[in-house]
């Protein structure tokens, strides 16, 4: 009798009873053959299914706006997450010496995809503060190039007055 804890199928259980002879002795020697299978179906409920719907939040994440530092956050939080399911992941998984498991090259195709995607959102905010401060620097040259010196000196002076100076 077999009872399973929904990771393993009993496929058959195999007996074979041989006689070994060694010297003068006789051995009976049993041999127990069990051939198991792995469901898939909790791998897929466990880790498929919730990566891919990381894969989808950080993918929806394009929409939130980026003027603040939110966007940034909660793909850190997206990311951080991949890659708790990764550690627990390996925990579960049989460590092979040659072949990744196909379950890990997929977690870690999409942690590299939403990888990817932080530092895209690194660089896109890095270069929209840039412009914003250059656009700042340029409209504050602009002004102060395109006013007169004595129109600024008559400005500071109505400045002061009103300012009790």
């Amino acid at each position: 009798m077999f009872q399973s804890q929904g990771e393993w199928d009993l496929v058959n259980v195999d007996i074979t009873r041989v006689n070994l002879t060694i010297g003068r002795f006789v051995w009976d020697q049993v041999v127990y053959t069990f051939i198991i299978r792995r469901r898939p179906l909790l791998y897929v409920v466990i880790f498929v299914v919730p990566v891919f719907y990381f894969l989808v939040l950080d993918l929806m994440s394009f929409f939130i706006s980026g003027s603040g530092g939110e966007k940034l956050s909660f793909k850190v939080i997206v990311l951080l997450a991949i890659s708790v399911l990764l550690l627990i992941l390996h925990d579960m998984l049989p460590s092979t010496d040659q072949n990744m498991p196909l379950i890990g090259i997929y977690c870690l195709g999409i942690f590299t995809f939403v990888a990817l995607s932080l530092l895209e959102t690194i660089l896109v905010s890095f270069i929209m503060r840039t412009s914003t401060q250059r656009g700042q620097r340029a409209v504050t040259s602009a002004v102060t190039s395109d006013t007169p010196a004595d129109t600024r000196i008559s400005q500071q002076g109505v400045d002061d007055c009103s300012s009790g100076v």
